[in-house]
């Protein structure tokens, strides 16, 4: 079995973006899926202390004869969180039916909801997509009161990039904006304001990504 896995950012393709609707099937129910994916989720320690929080938009490729042939990210997750959603991914290997067009590939796109308990953070993800394979949510808390550090509300993080793209600081600007995704990654607007800076700042190839996520999450 090969896996092409990042455990760092690399986006996928415009290929792979428009077919994420190809929703890929579990040998088992849907139910089946998010029991078992939930069941085997960790927070991880290092997230948890330094008070990390935000939802990892993750996606499992599944090749015609049903092997997993990548795991990725839709979204520029936090390194601990994604790697967390790395390590579950795995675990479901053999478990997707095979399709037995070995020309296209199904996708299971996972969001997942990675929350501290008293910290104010609530993903809204009520109304996901449809080729959306439900939604996990896990809970970190600390019984110390210097173990997880605050979190940085979403309003901050918008003053932040308004102050550096005055500036005309867009690269971290960006970073700011790709945080508010991480977030709230259903929030149509942040998705926006990522395309205008980009747009800004002349790159094609991310205008290019979040217009066609935008298109997913509008269909």
């Amino acid at each position: 079995m090969l896996f092409f896995i990042q455990t760092s950012f690399a986006q996928l393709s415009v290929a792979d973006l428009q077919q994420l609707h190809n929703k890929a099937r579990y040998r088992g129910t849907e139910d089946d899926f998010q029991r078992a994916f939930a069941k085997n989720l960790r927070y991880p320690a290092s997230a948890m202390k330094a008070g990390t929080v935000g939802t990892v938009l993750g996606v499992i490729k599944i090749s015609g004869d049903g092997e997993v042939a990548a795991i990725e990210t839709l979204n520029k997750a936090d390194k601990d969180l994604k790697a967390e959603f790395i390590r579950v991914a795995r675990l479901t290997e053999k478990m997707w039916a095979a399709t037995r067009d070995i020309l296209a590939f199904s996708y299971a796109v996972i969001p997942i909801a990675f929350m501290m308990k008293g910290k104010g953070y609530e993903a809204g993800l009520s109304k996901s997509p449809g080729f959306f394979m439900g939604l996990a949510r896990i809970n970190g808390f600390s019984t110390s009161s210097s173990f997880a550090a605050p979190v940085k509300q979403e309003k901050d993080y918008v003053a932040r990039a308004n102050k550096l793209i005055e500036k005309g600081k867009y690269e971290k600007a960006a970073k700011e904006l790709e945080q508010l995704v991480n977030l709230q990654p259903l929030y149509l607007p942040y998705y926006h304001n990522l395309v205008k800076l980009y747009e800004k700042m002349g790159d094609a190839n991310q205008v290019a990504y979040y217009k066609q996520v935008l298109q997913l999450l509008e269909s």
